[in-house]
């Protein structure tokens, strides 16, 4: 009897293995048109990283759309983790219509992000106010997705979307800001350029570095305590030195391409374009110079990338990128230079000069 009653023990025991095996090859085979959006998830969401970190506008947009983003992708985590317990979901199929649904509103505001933290924002947005429109509907429709799939966590608050609101405020004004300035030089025919009082113009202490340029036309002098660059026109109706300072003046805002201070002229009337100095000179001269680090190497690129992007930006080709027309600061910041032959996208001139 005893023998009997250990059989049936252990016949009960192999048929509770037997109907565990069954359940979890069926909830396997359940999930399994699952996977692939679970990995388009963490897909977009190692995108919208890498967008961040080139990013050039709107940074606080693209830092309330990833923060957005690893919060559902945390959920997700938690979902694929937790399969057994969500096996009737899996089996649903407007449950897995949502799932499709979520992805495709993932793909449109990563998209969304690339272009208003790029160069596209000045091609596609005109209008400032339309990118924080496109952002609200983006994620009213990421959060009603979120909702279908039960991801609460990812929908904010009412305080946490005020605060989100005051954080892309900021970014949409100062880019209303820097989009005026430019539309408003782009637009018009005539840009007036900033004359300076040569009195204001200062000699440095000597040094060998002082004169620069091929024909010895770049002297460095000291404007307001900065050291200035000052580099003698010869020909003021030349249409390139005109298409250089008008760019030059359109490009202010940008930080990776050489400040422009203005004209000046001296007492033998010959006139002057002031630039920031350069300390290391151009690229060509830093890297003979000088043992580069990797790091600062790739410092240079990201610099000599964002510049570029910026010129894009503006509906403007530089058509001399070389090492020559890098110039690098003190603070081992690489600068775009020499806009002499610059033109815009239809090839024509770029505007006539009022000084």
């Amino acid at each position: 009897m005893d023998n009997e009653k250990n059989e049936k023990i252990i016949n009960a025991s192999n048929v509770g293995e037997s109907d565990v095996m069954v359940t979890e090859n069926i909830v396997a085979d359940i999930i399994q048109p699952f996977i692939p959006l679970f990995n388009i998830v963490n897909r977009i969401v190692e995108d919208l990283f890498v967008i961040y970190e080139n990013v050039i506008f709107n940074r606080r947009i693209c830092a309330a759309i990833l923060d957005r983003f690893e919060v559902l992708q945390q959920g997700v985590s938690s979902l694929r983790r937790k399969k057994d317990e969500n096996e009737k979901k899996f089996s649903d199929q407007k449950y897995y219509i949502s799932w499709i649904r979520l992805t495709d509103v993932m793909e449109d505001i990563k998209i969304f992000a690339k272009e208003v933290t790029q160069q596209s924002v000045f091609q596609k947005y005109s209008n400032v106010q339309a990118i924080k429109e496109t952002y609200d509907k983006h994620i009213q429709e990421f959060e009603a997705a979120c909702k279908d799939l039960n991801f609460l966590n990812a929908i904010f608050s009412e305080e946490q979307r005020e605060q989100e609101n005051k954080l892309i405020s900021e970014d949409v004004n100062i880019l209303r800001y820097v989009m005026n300035e430019l539309n408003d030089d782009i637009k018009n025919i005539v840009i007036h350029i900033k004359t300076i009082d040569y009195s204001e113009i200062l000699d440095p202490d000597n040094g060998p570095d002082n004169i620069r340029g091929s024909n010895k036309t770049v002297v460095k002098k000291i404007y307001r305590g900065r050291n200035v660059a000052c580099k003698q026109v010869q020909n003021i109706d030349n249409l390139k030195i005109q298409a250089e300072r008008s760019i030059l003046n359109l490009f202010r805002v940008c930080s990776n391409v050489i400040y422009f201070y203005g004209l000046s002229y001296t007492k033998d009337h010959i006139r002057l374009m002031i630039f920031e100095w350069a300390s290391y000179g151009n690229l060509k001269e830093f890297y003979t110079k000088f043992d580069i680090s990797w790091t600062t190497k790739l410092r240079f690129i990201r610099d000599i990338f964002h510049g570029l992007y910026f010129v894009y930006s503006c509906g403007i080709l530089h058509h001399d990128v070389r090492y020559e027309n890098i110039l690098i600061t003190e603070n081992h910041d690489a600068k775009i230079s020499n806009f002499g032959m610059t033109r815009k996208f239809n090839g024509e001139k770029l505007c006539q000069i009022h000084t």
